[in-house]
C-alpha cells in the first residue's frame, strides 16, 4: 500500500501505518475518535514513512477559481451519477443549527451531519 488516508486518528492511525509499503504516506484530514495520532516510530523509521497533513480549505485557497470551478463541477457530477457516496448519518433544520454543530465535533460519526432545507 503506497498511501493510506486516516481521518480518525488515535491508534488507527498507527493501524494504516504499518500496512504501509516502505516508503509509503499516511495523509491525515481529520481526527473523528478525538484522539491524537498514535504512531509507532518503527514503523516510521524502517518504513521510511512520511506522515503528511491535508487540509481542504487550505488547498482551496491555493487553486485558483477555474480549476476549482471545474473540480466542484466533477464532484457534482459524480455524485449525481451515484459514484460518489455522500452517506448523513443526521440531517437538522436551520433552527437546530447549533445541536449539528456539536453533533459534527461529536467523535464516532459513520457520516456527514448535514443542515436541511425547510419544505416551502
Amino acid at each position: 500500500i503506497a498511501r493510506a488516508v486516516d481521518q480518525v486518528g488515535g491508534r488507527a492511525a498507527a493501524d494504516e501505518l504499518a500496512l504501509l509499503a516502505p516508503g509509503g504516506q499516511l495523509i491525515s484530514f481529520g481526527a473523528l475518535s478525538g484522539q491524537p495520532l498514535s504512531l509507532d516510530p518503527g514503523s516510521l523509521i524502517f518504513g521510511q514513512t512520511v506522515v503528511k497533513g491535508f487540509w481542504g480549505a487550505k488547498r482551496i485557497e491555493e487553486i485558483g477559481a477555474d480549476h476549482r470551478g471545474q473540480l466542484i463541477g466533477e464532484l457534482i457530477d459524480l455524485a449525481a451519477r451515484g459514484l460518489l457516496r455522500l452517506d448523513i448519518e443526521a440531517a437538522y433544520s436551520l433552527e437546530s443549527a447549533a445541536d449539528a454543530a456539536v453533533a459534527t465535533e461529536t467523535p464516532g460519526r459513520a457520516a456527514k451531519i448535514a443542515l436541511r432545507a425547510q419544505p416551502a
